[in-house]
């Protein structure tokens, strides 16, 4: 049993794991304290901050964000600050260390006290064997075992060699991937190339490339291409790995993207399977959940995996997407505001906030939050379609067709929809004839997802096949489609307020929403 003295009024107990300050128990969460336990154990040496994450989230990778603000949160319950520490200090560039002394106690069973000597003088052996024969017969063996075995040695180091660099390379390019930026993703592309240069036979570097490559499609105004590389790769790495869960992951995010719900889902509880404690599967699973309009079981599936992810920023937006789709705004913004506390980084949870203004009508908020965003992340497709929505919102025409233009030229989901209402606004009847026909087709391979449905309901209705594009809205409605604040701000020439069966289908679906909300919400 290992008992820690630290300082004159702090005490760390790894058999009972507790820490005591001045006789008190200290209320330290898993993390807190797994924090404090590395660094106690290697003071005073500098603890790295890769060693540091790897120690304290096993079984994650996280940004450097998250290690300062876990050391933030250790200090603050250790009651001390950086500007006057008296246990941890950072050393810049480098990590962490205790400053405070440290003295170890351990407990020893009565019988293993009374069997060591009670000093440490050797005991004398009866016989001595002459030093220089004994050195001889040793250099003799020496050399016979570097002789026997120097092949073998620098096979070994060679493959270690290999092994850590393409292990190096991983790591690197996992840890740039979790910044969420762009330049940083690309980063992460470039390192995980080299890995698998280095050894191409190791199924998670390829679904961790499958998943930048995803992202680049998903956040970072990326093309078709690359959602196409995201897919190859994820294959990749589920024949080379079809035990583990990585290639599943990724293959259920990529088929996610393409609309795939059904084929997404059957990835994603494999993945489960092979590892039911991943808390961020699971939340992806919520996600795919959310894209059928199972709203409910997204619920119940989100909070599993916020239970077991806790502080991850995409199971905390994906819990607020959830919250959002049941209409309970003020829990959706609660829960954003504390996962962007937790992970700054994590951009696109500022877009979610701002598409929640956007239900709210508050369009000068989302305009706000949204050229902030774009001001340091121009490439955000999905925000400068949202920002174009805020311009529609706020009648201003021109502004959005800008916005939209803007989308056109990036790549990722939105492509389709930007052309689609640019084309509405500019009245480009063969424009809008040809798009449908894109919708109708992709459709038909299989794509799921509501915003088609809708969309093409708009073109129905921009065609004057007002019937058939009320029909159409109620089917995306029935898909899962909910925005109310989409119907409500349609392109300014698509003059519906009068159609009755159009306002029927509003006012159903103001009722429908308005019946969402749980009653009751599970405390965090």
């Amino acid at each position: 049993m290992r008992r820690f003295v630290i300082g004159d009024d702090l005490i760390l107990d790894s058999s009972q794991r507790k820490v005591l300050k001045k006789d008190v128990e200290l209320n330290l969460s898993e993390l807190s304290y797994r924090l404090l336990l590395t660094l106690v154990e290697h003071a005073p040496n500098i603890v790295s901050h890769d060693d540091l994450m790897i120690a304290v989230w096993p079984d994650r990778v996280v940004s450097d964000e998250n290690l300062k603000k876990r050391v933030s949160r250790l200090r603050e319950a250790l009651s001390e600050t950086s500007d006057n520490p008296k246990y941890l200090v950072a050393e810049r560039g480098l990590g962490y260390r205790c400053i405070a002394q440290v003295s170890e106690q351990v407990k020893l069973k009565p019988n293993e006290a009374e069997s060591k000597p009670l000093n440490n003088k050797p005991i004398p052996s009866k016989k001595k064997t002459p030093a220089i024969l004994f050195a001889a017969f040793s250099f003799i063996a020496l050399c016979a075992l570097l002789v026997s075995t120097y092949s073998d040695v620098l096979f070994a180091t060679s493959s270690a060699q290999k092994s850590r660099g393409n292990n190096d390379y991983a790591f690197q390019a996992t840890q740039y991937y979790f910044r969420f930026n762009l330049a940083d993703n690309d980063r992460a592309i470039g390192l995980y190339k080299k890995a698998i240069e280095e050894e191409p036979h190791i199924g998670s570097t390829y679904s961790g490339l499958a998943n930048a490559y995803a992202q680049g499609y998903f956040q970072f105004g990326k093309g078709e291409l690359w959602l196409k590389q995201a897919s190859e790769l994820s294959k990749k790495a589920i024949i080379l790995e079809p035990k583990s869960p990585w290639g599943y992951a990724s293959q259920g995010f990529t088929l996610f993207l393409k609309g795939h719900y059904s084929d997404s889902m059957a990835a994603h509880n494999t993945a489960s399977e092979i590892a039911p404690n991943w808390g961020v599967v699971a939340a992806y699973r919520a996600l795919v959940y959310l894209g059928m309009g199972e709203t409910l079981l997204a619920y119940q599936t989100v909070r599993g995996a916020s239970e077991k992810s806790p502080e991850n920023p995409e199971v905390m937006t994906i819990l607020a997407l959830c919250y959002r789709e049941l209409y309970m705004l003020e829990h959706a913004k609660r829960v954003l505001n504390q996962s962007l506390e937790i992970n700054p980084d994590y951009l696109l949870s500022y877009s979610v906030l701002a598409e929640i203004s956007l239900q709210e009508g508050e369009h000068l908020q989302a305009s706000a939050v949204l050229q902030d965003k774009l001001a340091g992340s121009p490439n955000s497709q999905f925000d400068h379609w949202l920002l174009s929505l805020a311009h529609l919102q706020a009648n201003n025409l021109e502004s959005a067709t800008q916005s939209l233009e803007r989308s056109t030229l990036l790549g990722g989901r939105y492509t389709l929809p930007s052309q689609i209402y640019l084309a509405i606004i500019t009245k480009n009847a063969q424009q809008l004839e040809y798009l449908l026909q894109q919708i109708n087709d992709k459709i038909n391979s299989g794509n799921q997802w509501a915003e088609l449905i809708f969309n093409k309901g708009l073109i129905l209705l921009a065609l004057k096949n007002k019937s058939e594009a009320i029909d159409t809205f109620e089917q995306a409605v029935r898909k899962g489609f909910s925005y109310e604040y989409r119907f409500k701000n349609l392109p300014l020439f698509l003059k519906v307020a009068d159609e009755a069966q159009f306002n029927r289908l509003l006012k159903t679906l103001a009722q429908k929403n308005r019946q969402k909300p749980l009653k009751r919400v599970p405390r965090k």
